[in-house]
């Protein structure tokens, strides 16, 4: 299986952390983005992704070493192979649109099948809300309880990608978002969104 890399970034484990630029915000939970990709395209992916969108505005993420979780069913990492931490919801918004726009721009077909376990937004981009830092997540009540990685999201988070995935589609199978039509999008504030999304 190919081995992925990139330059200036460090190894911990299997993944590889961007070394080289200090992460815009911080957020210890949220809307983690996970891209999807077929095998043979994922380090064109993770090239065009890292250099058009996520080191320009020094967005934190990582990816794995290799291809394993793309092609290997026993993987442990259950098909996540490059995950991008967004420091809001909006912010998630405009990732995944221009993530998504980027990748299709150049050409790359979808992965056959998305991540288990995950809401698909587009073609590229799953998502699940879940801890960026720890292994808990908030609770809403003041305190916390175990990130489950068999939900999209825990009970007490409202899931709002299903209006933005209405942006997204036009005709069925019409994929049609990029980054200029959030210009339109209602933004959310604090009184729409539960304060976690902050």
């Amino acid at each position: 299986m190919p081995n992925l890399q990139r330059a200036n970034y460090v190894r911990m484990g299997g993944w590889c952390f961007p070394n080289h630029f200090e992460p815009q915000g911080s957020a210890c939970e949220g809307w983690k983005l996970h891209i999807v990709a077929r095998e043979d395209d994922a380090q064109q992916v993770l090239d065009c992704v890292c250099d058009n969108v996520l080191e320009p505005d020094r967005v934190f993420h990582k990816f794995w070493k290799n291809t394993a979780p793309i092609t290997d069913e026993n993987d442990t990492n259950g098909g996540k192979w490059f995950v991008v931490y967004p420091n809001s919801i909006m912010h998630a918004f405009r990732l995944c649109a221009e993530i998504s726009a980027t990748i299709r721009a150049i050409g790359f077909a979808p992965a056959p099948a998305p991540i288990p376990n995950e809401m698909q937004i587009t073609p590229w981009v799953c998502t699940r809300y879940g801890s960026y830092i720890a292994h808990g997540v908030q609770d809403g009540q003041g305190g916390w309880r175990a990130d489950n990685r068999t939900e999209i999201h825990p009970p007490h988070i409202n899931n709002p990608w299903r209006k933005y995935i209405q942006y997204a589609w036009g005709n069925p199978g019409e994929f049609r978002l990029d980054a200029s039509m959030l210009g339109s999008f209602p933004s959310y504030t604090m009184q729409d969104v539960p304060r976690a999304f902050h």
